[in-house]
């Protein structure tokens, strides 16, 4: 594996749910971006903006959706702004979500204006579908949750359950996928959401800089945008006036996105799909159980290995501080504070991990932990 990572090298790496590690594959991306940039010609564009175009593609099949229900930027939470503006209230004010949500999602819809954030509480780093699903009346716009917790990595199982009762009552429901996609297979289509944003530097193993969107038929058809750029035109390579906007999710963007990121994005699926996203998930399974087997501290978040997704978390005291001597002994992990105040320390395998990375990390523990 230290071939094909080498961010492997001479550490365990424990901490995907915070960056997936880039694949020497994007090395040549790299170079080829650059030899394209140094003897740019207008049909070098062309041919890269294709490039994003197939990945678009590529991406939309991997996650159940219809063809152009995917867009690509630079964040995700430009993507979720631009949606949750371009969807109608339809007299409605609310949004239900979680106290476990990253913090995107709490300033989105903290700031827009006329809108009630109703927050329901997790219970151990965890929320069931149906207490989402009892918080949702006719006041309710739209409910987003994570599909996985960035803390704890509990997985919200049911949604296909949460989606029937939202639209019952008139109201859209968004995930975020970011710590779910390429770890766990998802199939937004058979969850029947309505919207769903993910990103690609985690368990894509792809671009910092690159997030997308999938609208499904719901959001789609009533989704208008109020910031459209040039690229969300109906036909923008006339580049002259346009008559109309995209019909499919390229509604979303607002300028010329960035080619690269989904090059390398591209290299980073390349991975997943060569191991085989069932053998991901069964290795995610095996290695985070092990760290509940075997550890002495407590976890926050389910025990059970088909509630989580790649992320397990720890109790511990003062995680700040057992992540940096973890990190002293070359084990990359990361600390995070919990929805209860207390210190919680994530343990993130992927594909490339193994069984004595967990042991190791574990053994460490018992030497920083007093």
């Amino acid at each position: 594996m230290i071939e094909r990572f080498p961010g492997l090298a001479d550490r365990t790496y424990l901490n995907s749910c915070s960056y997936g590690l880039s694949p020497v594959g994007a090395r040549a991306v790299y170079a080829r971006w650059q030899a394209v940039m140094e003897r740019f010609e207008d049909a070098a564009f062309g041919e890269l903006y294709g490039e994003l175009e197939a990945f678009r593609d590529r991406l939309n099949r991997f996650v159940g959706g219809d063809a152009g229900s995917v867009w690509v930027d630079q964040s995700s939470s430009a993507l979720l702004a631009r949606i949750a503006l371009g969807l109608p209230r339809n007299g409605r004010h609310r949004v239900v979500t979680t106290d476990i949500e990253f913090p995107s999602a709490e300033l989105l819809f903290g700031t827009l204006p006329n809108v009630e954030v109703q927050v329901v509480p997790s219970t151990d780093g965890a929320v069931r579908a149906e207490e989402l699903a009892d918080a949702i009346d006719e006041r309710t716009w739209m409910v987003f949750v994570s599909h996985a917790t960035s803390v704890t990595g509990a997985l919200l199982r049911d949604v296909a359950l949460l989606a029937e009762r939202a639209h019952a009552k008139g109201a859209y429901v968004g995930l975020d996928v970011y710590q779910s996609v390429g770890v766990v297979p998802v199939d937004l289509g058979a969850m029947d959401v309505d919207f769903a944003v993910g990103g690609g530097h985690k368990w894509l193993l792809g671009a910092w800089d690159f997030g997308w969107a999938w609208l499904g038929p719901r959001a789609l058809e009533a989704h208008r945008p109020v910031a459209a750029g040039w690229i969300a035109g109906s036909d923008p390579f006339t580049f002259d006036h346009q008559r109309g906007l995209a019909r499919d999710a390229r509604r979303l963007a607002a300028g010329a996105p960035d080619p690269l990121a989904s090059m390398l994005t591209a290299v980073g699926l390349d991975e997943v799909e060569q191991v085989g996203l069932e053998a991901v998930r069964s290795r995610s399974r095996l290695l985070t159980q092990r760290v509940v087997d075997r550890s002495r501290w407590p976890i926050a978040g389910p025990t059970e290995a088909e509630a989580r997704g790649g992320t397990v978390c720890l109790r511990v005291p003062e995680a700040g501080r057992v992540a940096g001597a973890l990190a002293e002994r070359d084990i990359v992990v990361s600390a995070r504070r919990l929805p209860d105040g207390a210190e919680g320390l994530r343990i993130a395998p992927h594909l490339y991990n193994t069984t004595e990375d967990i042991d190791r990390c574990l053994a460490a523990l018992e030497e920083v932990i007093p």
